[in-house]
C-alpha cells in the first residue's frame, strides 16, 4: 500500500501538464490494479472509499475532465475536474478548499505520528489493528500483537530527569523500527508502552521475534549527559485467532500477558495463556513440598495448598514463580506420598511476600491418577452425604 502511495505522489510531483498526469496515474492503476484507485481518491480528493467506489469515481472524473476540456476549448487541470465533479455532480463536497497535496501529506503525517518517537500514534494503531484483524479473518491468516513496556521509566525519570526518560523512549523506538520486518506496524500506545502488529505471524514466531528484541535492548546502553544508562523491556504476546477473535480482545490478551511479565520481575517476554480449568477443584489444605525445575538452578518449594482437582491445584507460596515454569510437587495424604509434575499457569500477589500459584498438572503416573481419582470421588461423596443430611435435618 505504501509503495502505491509513493508512486501516486511521484506522479503528482513530477507530471505536467495534466494529460501526462492522467496517463501516469492510469499506468499505476494498470500495474497495481483497482487498489490504486483507492489511493488516488485518498490523495486527490481526500475520499476514503472502497475499491469499487474508487474505481467508479475515477472513471467518472476522467469522463468529466474530457467533457470540461471540450466545452471550455482548453486544457483543464485534473484538480479542477475533481473539485467540479464532487461539488456539482456527486454533490458530496459543499465547500471545497484548495491546499497543495504535499503540504496536506505533511500535515496528515504529523497527525498520524507520535510527536516524541515519530512512531504511529494511538489513533493510527486503532485503525491499523481493525484493518489487520479483518484481513486475517478474510484470508484465514494469523496475526500476533505484542505489547512492549520500557521497564522502570519512573525510576529513570527520578534519577536523571524526564529528558533522560524521553531519550530512552526515543532510542527504544528507533531500535525497534530499525530491526523490525518490513510488514510489521509499530505504534506508541501511550506512556512507556509500545505495540507491534505482526501480520501473518503465529505465536511461536512472535515470541521469538520479541525475545530477540529484548536481548538486543538488554545488551545496549544509552548515553545521556555523561551517563551510560541500561534499559530493559518486558513484553506480552497474543495471537489471532487462538487467543482472541476481535481486535479489542486481542489487545486485552496481549496487555494481560505484559502485566504478568511485569509481575514476574520484568525484562521478560511472555505469551498470553488462559488457565483452562476443565476439572472441578475441591478444598485441599495441606503443607506441600516441591521443587521448581525451570531455570539454571532448581529451587525448593514449601507452600500451602488451597484446592485440588484432577487437572491442577492452587498453592500459596512465599515467593513468585514464573508463569510457564515446571514444578514437581509432593503431596502426603493418608500416610502416602504422591509426586505430581505441573506447569505454572498463574501467579498472583497476595501480599508483599505471599503469592497464589496456579498449577496445571502435566502427564501423570498411574499412582498419581489413582490418588486424584480416589480423592475427588471420596470428597464429592462426603459432600453429597453432608448435603443430604442437612436436607433431612431441615425437613
Amino acid at each position: 500500500m505504501e509503495t502505491v502511495r509513493q508512486a501516486v505522489l511521484e506522479c503528482m510531483r513530477n507530471c505536467t501538464p495534466d494529460d501526462d498526469l492522467i496517463s501516469s496515474l492510469n499506468a499505476v492503476i494498470e500495474q497495481e490494479g483497482k487498489w490504486a484507485c483507492k489511493i488516488i481518491m485518498k490523495l486527490v480528493a481526500h475520499r476514503d472509499c472502497d475499491i469499487q467506489d474508487s474505481a467508479r469515481h475515477w472513471g467518472k472524473i476522467l469522463a468529466h475532465h474530457a467533457e470540461l476540456s471540450q466545452v471550455l476549448a482548453r486544457s483543464v487541470s485534473l484538480q479542477v475536474a475533481v473539485c467540479d465533479y464532487f461539488h456539482w455532480i456527486d454533490k458530496s463536497i459543499s465547500y471545497p478548499m484548495l491546499i497543495d497535496v504535499h503540504k496536506f501529506e505533511e500535515i496528515s503525517k504529523q497527525a498520524r505520528r507520535d510527536f516524541l518517537t515519530g512512531l504511529y500514534n494511538r489513533q493510527e494503531f486503532d485503525e491499523a489493528i481493525k484493518r489487520e484483524v479483518a484481513r486475517a479473518k478474510r484470508y484465514e491468516r494469523k496475526l500476533s500483537l505484542v505489547f512492549v513496556d520500557l521497564d522502570s521509566l519512573k525510576k529513570l525519570n527520578y534519577q536523571y530527569g524526564h529528558l533522560a526518560g524521553d531519550k530512552a523512549l526515543q532510542r527504544l523506538s528507533q531500535f525497534i523500527s530499525k530491526n523490525k520486518r518490513l510488514e510489521d506496524i509499530i505504534s506508541r500506545y501511550g506512556g512507556d508502552e509500545f505495540v507491534i502488529l505482526l501480520p501473518d505471524t503465529g505465536k511461536e514466531e512472535a515470541l521469538s521475534l520479541t525475545e530477540r528484541f529484548r536481548k538486543m535492548v538488554e545488551h545496549r546502553n544509552i548515553s545521556y549527559d555523561g551517563h551510560s544508562l541500561q534499559i530493559t523491556i518486558s513484553g506480552g504476546v497474543a495471537t489471532f485467532p487462538e487467543d482472541a477473535q476481535n481486535s479489542i480482545k486481542l489487545i486485552q490478551c496481549a496487555d494481560h500477558a505484559l502485566h504478568v511479565a511485569k509481575r514476574e520481575g520484568k525484562n521478560v517476554v511472555l505469551a498470553y495463556k488462559k488457565e483452562a480449568r476443565k476439572f472441578v477443584r475441591l478444598p485441599f489444605y495441606e503443607k506441600i513440598k516441591g521443587t521448581t525445575l525451570s531455570g539454571k538452578e532448581n529451587t525448593s518449594l514449601s507452600a500451602e495448598s488451597k484446592n485440588l482437582g484432577y487437572g491442577g491445584m492452587l498453592l500459596e507460596n512465599k515467593f513468585s514463580i514464573h508463569v510457564g515454569s515446571v514444578v514437581e510437587i509432593c503431596i502426603v495424604f493418608g500416610g502416602e506420598t504422591v509426586t505430581l509434575r505441573g506447569e505454572v499457569v498463574r501467579t498472583e500477589p497476595l501480599t508483599e511476600d505471599r503469592f497464589n500459584i496456579g498449577v496445571s498438572f502435566m502427564e501423570k503416573e498411574e499412582s498419581a491418577k489413582i490418588f486424584l481419582e480416589n480423592y475427588m470421588l471420596n470428597s464429592l461423596m462426603q459432600n453429597s452425604n453432608f448435603m443430604q443430611g442437612t436436607n433431612n435435618t431441615c425437613q
